[in-house]
C-alpha cells in the first residue's frame, strides 16, 4: 500500500483546498486579481501539461482534421450539443473546453461520457482534467453553483470506481461485458496479472464468495464487502444491473447519484449512500453496518438527521 499515497489517488472533493500561498483572505481587491490570475494560469497549464491544447489549435491542423474540429465546433455551438456527444468519439479537446467555457456542454453531459470499464483510456484522462480544472477554479474564485456540486458527487462515484479499477490492476481488457472476476478460482485470467489479495486495501480484499460465485469484476470495485455479498447472493435475473449502476452513479438521469464519496475510493468509512438510494435499492446494503455508519457521520458533519439507527 506505500504506492496508493493520498497525492496520487484523491478525488475532487478534498482535493480542492487552495494552499496558504493562494489565501484570499483579509487581501485588498488588487490583490485578489493577481491571485485569480496565477490560479487560473496554473490551472491552465496542469491542463495543458497533459494535453497540449496547441496541438489541437486549427492553425497546425492538416486540412481534414480541420474540417472535423470545425464540424464539431459548429454542432455544440447549437441546441443539440448534448446529441453531438452521444456518440462514442469526443470532439477535439480545445474544442470541448471552449463549449463548456460558454456554456454549451454542461458538466454532467461530459461526466457521462467517463467509461468506468476503461478507466486508463483517453477519453477518460481528458475528462478528468478538464474536470478537476474547473472545479479548481470554480473553488479558487470562491463560486459555488448547485450544479457544480451534483456534478461534482457524481464525478466523484465515477473516479472512485476508475481507481478502484487502477488499484486492483484492471485495465479494459480486464473488463468487457463478457469479463470474469480475477478472483473467482477458475476465471479464464493470463498469469502476468499476479494479484496478491492480501495486499489489496481492506475494503477490497476478497470474500470467499467472490472466489465462488463467477461474476463482472465491477462489483470488486466496491470497497464494502457485504454490499458485493449482497449482490452476489442475488440472482442476476432478479434485478436491472445497468439500472443499478445508473442508480449509484447518477449517469444517464438527472435525478443525482446514490453514493457520495469523500475520501480515498478504496476506504469505506468515506463512502456515504443518499436516503432516494436506501429507498429503491434496500436490499443492496442490507447487513453494510459499517456503510451505515459512515453515512449517518457524513450526514453528522452537514448538520443532518440520521438515516439508521444506531448500529
Amino acid at each position: 500500500m506505500n504506492e496508493l499515497t493520498r497525492s496520487d489517488h484523491q478525488l475532487v472533493l478534498p482535493s480542492l483546498v487552495a494552499g496558504n500561498q493562494d489565501d484570499w483572505s483579509g487581501m485588498s481587491t488588487h490583490k485578489r486579481k493577481k491571485i485569480q490570475n496565477r490560479t487560473n494560469q496554473r490551472s491552465r497549464r496542469e491542463l495543458t501539461s497533459h494535453f497540449p491544447l496547441d496541438a489541437w489549435c486549427t492553425n497546425n491542423l492538416p486540412t481534414g482534421l480541420r474540417q472535423r474540429q470545425e464540424r464539431w465546433a459548429t454542432l455544440l455551438s447549437t441546441s443539440a450539443a448534448a446529441d453531438a456527444l452521444a456518440g462514442p468519439n469526443l470532439p477535439p479537446l480545445s474544442t470541448l473546453v471552449s463549449a463548456i467555457v460558454n456554456h454549451q456542454v454542461d458538466l454532467k453531459t461530459l461526466i457521462d461520457k467517463l467509461n468506468i470499464l476503461q478507466p486508463r483510456s483517453q477519453s477518460n484522462q481528458v475528462i478528468v482534467h478538464i474536470f478537476q480544472t474547473i472545479a479548481n477554479q470554480d473553488k479558487i474564485a470562491g463560486i459555488v453553483r448547485p450544479t457544480m456540486l451534483s456534478s461534482l458527487t457524481q464525478f466523484n462515484i465515477t473516479r472512485a470506481l476508475m481507481l478502484n479499477a487502477e488499484v486492483l490492476g484492471l485495465s479494459a481488457g480486464h473488463l468487457h461485458d463478457d469479463a470474469l472476476s480475477p478472483f473467482v478460482v477458475h476465471g479464464p485470467w493470463p498469469l502476468t496479472m499476479n494479484l496478491d489479495a492480501q495486499s489489496l486495501p481492506g475494503g477490497l480484499q476478497p470474500t470467499s464468495f467472490q472466489y465462488n460465485i463467477k461474476h463482472h469484476p465491477w462489483i470488486d470495485l466496491l470497497p464494502i464487502p457485504q454490499l458485493r455479498d449482497n449482490l452476489l447472493q442475488r440472482p442476476l435475473d432478479s434485478y436491472d444491473e445497468d439500472e443499478l449502476c445508473r442508480a449509484f452513479t447518477g449517469r444517464g438521469h438527472r435525478r443525482g447519484n446514490g453514493v457520495v464519496v469523500w475520501c480515498e475510493p478504496w476506504d469505506p468509512s468515506g463512502w456515504e449512500i443518499t436516503e432516494e438510494f436506501v429507498q429503491s435499492w434496500g436490499w443492496v446494503i442490507a447487513g453494510c453496518s459499517d456503510l451505515f455508519r459512515s453515512t449517518d457521520l457524513w450526514r453528522a458533519r452537514r448538520g443532518e438527521r440520521p438515516l439508521f439507527r444506531s448500529c
